[in-house]
């Protein structure tokens, strides 16, 4: 119920349409997607976090929202080569390989097994695939996958680091509000491939990045090998001469 003699505003960060029904399945997800509808209807200003979260509640809720794009705080990156080596020591990460790092929740929507699947039409003796995050996926995951070149690394408090000592970034999502870990990538001067979806389109422009086709292994495949090959700095990847 609204609240009386009160202006409300609440920030939209999901679309409960996909979000839910990937997480929790058809008639649980269907139900919280009511709830979740009939609380935003029940807001005087919601605010999405994305034009295209902003779009899809008004295509499909007929529910107008003003939007304002998710932002993150802006770190001092280094990521030059000599740099790179030191963090990848530190961190135990092999510096004589290109390194695809992966961060957010293990979970159906960011589809994991996807990305592993077209690391390994990839060419994997060159490179090394990192997970960080948790997930309802992620023990399942690791122990079917997880070797030499696949590194699932759960939560970590050092993503920075991580980043920093990568090479590109990898996002297999089928939806999303505006991702701060694609933000992060990007702030931190990595080059993305990522799922062809509305907030990942969104995305486009704000830094160097290639979209592949939403579900499609061989699609993802041929755009990280296309990343590599137009890099402006593909000469030396984190040092290495491909």
């Amino acid at each position: 119920s609204r609240l009386k003699n009160v202006i409300t505003f609440n920030t939209i960060h999901n679309f409960p349409g996909e979000d839910y029904i990937f997480q929790f399945g058809a008639i649980m997800g269907s139900l919280m997607e009511m709830k979740h509808k009939k609380a935003i209807r029940n807001i005087d200003i919601p605010i999405s976090c994305s034009k295209s979260i902003a779009e899809k509640f008004k295509l499909k809720y007929k529910i107008n929202s003003s939007w304002i794009q998710n932002g993150i705080e802006i770190n001092d990156f280094d990521i030059t080569t000599g740099k790179k080596h030191e963090l990848r020591k530190k961190l135990a990460l092999p510096t004589d390989k290109i390194i695809f790092i992966v961060s957010g929740s293990l979970i159906p929507r960011k589809n994991p097994e996807l990305i592993i699947k077209g690391f390994h039409q990839f060419d994997e003796k060159k490179s090394v695939l990192i997970f960080i995050g948790g997930g309802k996926l992620y023990k399942s995951l690791r122990e079917q996958y997880a070797k030499n070149s696949i590194i699932f690394l759960n939560n970590v408090l050092n993503v920075s680091e991580y980043l920093s000592s990568s090479d590109y970034y990898i996002s297999a999502s089928s939806s999303e509000g505006l991702p701060n870990s694609v933000l992060e990538a990007l702030s931190s001067g990595l080059p993305t491939v990522l799922s062809d979806i509305p907030a990942h389109r969104e995305i486009v422009g704000k830094g160097y990045t290639y979209l592949f086709k939403k579900g499609s292994v061989d699609d993802l495949c041929g755009k990280m090998k296309l990343i590599i090959q137009d890099d402006y700095q593909s000469l030396s990847v984190g040092g290495i001469n491909i």
